[in-house]
């Protein structure tokens, strides 16, 4: 394992609150997420925030070749002497966020993605993957546990929202590990988790503006989550008779809250309140 301490002093390397970095730094824990992707010799991986490297050094003893982007200059250096021997290691120095990903249209296969990333991103960078057009096999995160649990809520409780309906239309997310603030260096204020988000090959539509509808519709609903489906959905240009009518149709209670609505309940309402008159 690559030693954080080490390289540090190595490379006389400034950890950068700028740029929201905490590198792993326990080796048992990183084996059993890695063992838990089954990641194989004929896997391609983009891994977005290498670091120093830690989890690169995994994915490159298990995968064809590992294609990793990395922001900050100073850690590219070390990632080039660490890996310069290494013949399936390709490094790209650049934001992933400003980056065109037509860059990895030519990737043989389903393409891995694997992150360790500042948590402030987490929710960009997640979009900016489930609306491109790669053919990406699953998405693998490490993200603020207080994120994790909205991720993987279940309707009707606290944590359930519009990122919850969000991530699972485009994806099917399992929790991997939960991971302690202990465990990176230099140790966070809150605890993370690692979520591996298996990417839907259908999805519920196909056409890209009813799609950015369909999420606009769902945001709009949470935006308002204390009130009763009646008063949320009045904003839509309903009247209560018309809502009345929908409820009945679809078997939906309208007394009740966004909260309590799972995915094909939005879709089936969606669907419902854009109907031609």
């Amino acid at each position: 394992m690559i030693n954080i301490n080490y390289i540090q002093k190595k490379y006389g390397f400034s950890f950068k609150s700028s740029l929201g970095q905490n590198f792993f730094n326990n080796d048992v824990m990183l084996e059993e997420i890695v063992d838990a992707l089954n990641i194989n010799k004929d896997d391609v991986i983009l891994e977005i925030g290498p670091g120093f490297g830690v989890l690169t050094e995994k994915l490159l003893h298990r995968g064809k070749e590992v294609i990793s982007v990395e922001v900050d200059k100073e850690a590219v250096f070390i990632l080039k002497e660490e890996f310069k021997d290494r013949k399936n290691f390709y490094l790209i120095n650049k934001d992933f966020l400003k980056m065109d990903l037509e860059e990895f249209k030519n990737l043989e296969g389903e393409i891995k993605v694997v992150a360790n990333i500042p948590y402030y991103i987490t929710t960009p960078i997640l979009e900016k993957l489930f609306k491109s057009n790669l053919n990406i096999d699953f998405i693998s995160f490490m993200v603020q546990k207080e994120v994790g649990d909205r991720i993987l809520a279940s309707p009707s409780t606290k944590d359930y929202g519009s990122l919850t309906i969000f991530s699972n239309y485009f994806s099917n997310p399992k929790l991997i590990k939960k991971i302690p603030a202990c465990n990176f260096t230099p140790k966070p204020k809150v605890d993370s988790v690692f979520i591996k988000f298996e990417i839907k090959k259908e999805r519920e539509f196909k056409d890209s503006h009813l799609e950015k509808e369909f999420l606009d519709f769902v945001k709009r609903c949470f935006s308002m989550r204390r009130k009763n489906l009646y008063n949320v959905l009045s904003q839509f240009k309903k009247s209560k008779e018309d809502l009345q009518k929908i409820s009945e149709k679809l078997s939906v209670d309208f007394h009740k809250r966004a909260e309590n609505l799972n995915m094909d309940d939005f879709k089936n309402i969606f669907m419902e309140i854009n109907k031609p008159n």
